[in-house]
């Protein structure tokens, strides 16, 4: 198996999310390719959970648009706050 194949499921997860949330942002905006980055060196560094991995992502997402004082639409305002909550709850199995 691929060592880098959780981070990949995390990577599909956190970024169709994050341009679900942004309406404005593109698919191949420079944020993708960071975060595909970001999500590679914390497998590497081995976190191997992809649900842990997705929050990481969703959580390095936030803080970039936080940093760079990105602007977003109420409604994204929303979906995004629903989405943290969603990603720092614990993961139940069912």
């Amino acid at each position: 198996m691929n060592d880098e194949f959780p981070a990949h499921i995390a990577f599909v997860r956190a970024w169709g999310t994050y341009l679900a949330i942004n309406l404005t942002v593109s698919e191949n905006d420079a944020r993708r390719f960071a975060l595909e980055r970001y999500l590679k060196k914390r497998c590497q560094a081995g976190q191997s959970d992809p649900d842990a991995l997705t929050a990481a992502g969703l959580s390095y997402l936030r803080r970039h648009d936080v940093l760079s004082g990105s602007r977003r639409t109420p409604r994204e305002l929303k979906l995004a706050t629903q989405a943290a909550e969603i990603g720092s709850r614990p993961h139940q199995r069912r």
